[in-house]
């Protein structure tokens, strides 16, 4: 809001004092829920990834969620924590309809970025590469492609890695930082965005609709 007035909050403690998300040593790493994504919706409800509760949720503006993905369901897998800790999501991207949802999965999931039907929870989308150790942001392209941050492990030092790929699963395009520890400076990447940029091809010295233009990098 204006001045940093704020307008809206969660608490992870509203829902989820219970076993076996609590007591917090449960699940406490890096944060108790570690939440690392969270978008607002175009019915007002929010999106919630909540990576150490193994869950994606959408919340009402109440604070009660009334969708759970739990992530235990799918190929599956098991949550017990603190010895299971199930796939550990990262940053739910989705679509512009707000039907499907892209996800990053970790641990023993055997894919890597799977892209979810709301509706009924189940994979649309599936997408795994031998030798990423973890996978961070998947974003759906114009084109159909997905585009991917992760980091390799087939190397070492591991790679900090963006690639883009084809429903198919054919990389089409790929960005490395070469022979440097993902973990040392500047650090693994963490999110990427695909912009478009849109040349004066008429050279009127306006970009419009005039001007029709073609990624290079489409797939």
């Amino acid at each position: 809001g204006t001045n940093g007035v704020q307008l809206w909050s969660w608490y992870a403690t509203n829902e989820y004092m219970r076993a076996p998300y609590w007591p917090t040593n449960n699940v406490s790493r890096e944060g108790w829920g570690h939440v690392n994504g969270a978008t607002r919706m175009s019915d007002g409800r929010t999106l919630i990834s909540l990576r150490n509760f193994n869950q994606t949720i959408m919340v009402l503006s109440n604070g009660a969620a009334d969708w759970v993905m739990d992530y235990t369901n799918l190929y599956g897998g098991v949550f017990n924590p603190p010895t299971d800790l199930g796939y550990d999501p990262h940053d739910p991207e989705l679509s512009a309809d707000e039907t499907r949802m892209l996800v990053c999965l970790q641990r023993t999931s055997p894919y890597q970025v799977v892209e979810l039907d709301v509706n009924t929870k189940t994979t649309t989308w599936e997408y795994a590469r031998t030798g990423l150790r973890t996978t961070r942001d998947a974003n759906r392209l114009p084109n159909g492609n997905v585009l991917i941050v992760s980091v390799m492990a087939t190397n070492r030092p591991e790679e900090s890695v963006l690639f883009e790929v084809t429903p198919a699963g054919e990389v089409v395009w790929q960005m490395k930082f070469w022979d440097l520890d993902a973990f040392s400076q500047p650090g693994f990447f963490f999110k990427a965005q695909r912009l478009t940029v849109w040349p004066d091809t008429d050279g009127d010295g306006i970009v419009d609709a005039t001007d029709p233009y073609t990624s290079p990098l489409a797939g």
